[in-house]
């Protein structure tokens, strides 16, 4: 929410700017998201610019990173240290795929979900 407040109160652009962005880009960016996560490279300037990152290239991990610095002072100590751990350790999937490694058997695949299963009972996260 208060990366979107910032947005809506144009911190980092303004809205003539946000709306330039045609929805075919920001279709292909959020594929690129689906696929590789806080992996992505992000190649445009003008994107990162609407977000007040001054940067040719960052990963979504990167800009992760600068939104959560730049609202930080917003967010409860609990939702500041949860997005902090989030954006370190990568998305759930990355973080599982991690725990994996190479060992994808049935078993191993079952232990870690039950993991899963308990940090959600506990809410916390799978590191």
């Amino acid at each position: 929410m208060a990366v979107l407040r910032r947005l809506v109160d144009e911190t980092w652009t303004d809205q003539a700017t946000q709306r330039a962005w045609s929805e075919h880009d920001l279709a292909a960016l959020f594929l690129d998201v689906i696929r590789t996560a806080e992996h992505t490279v992000i190649r445009s300037p003008a994107y990162l610019r609407l977000f007040g990152l001054e940067a040719e290239t960052a990963t979504a991990q990167d800009l992760w990173r600068h939104l959560l610095e730049q609202i930080r002072p917003e967010l409860p100590l609990e939702a500041a240290r949860t997005l902090a751990t989030i954006v370190e350790w990568g998305s759930l999937a990355s973080r599982i795929v991690r725990r994996l490694g190479d060992d994808v058997t049935p078993e191993r695949i079952r232990t870690l979900y039950h993991e899963l299963a308990r940090c959600l009972v506990a809410n916390t996260l799978l590191i």
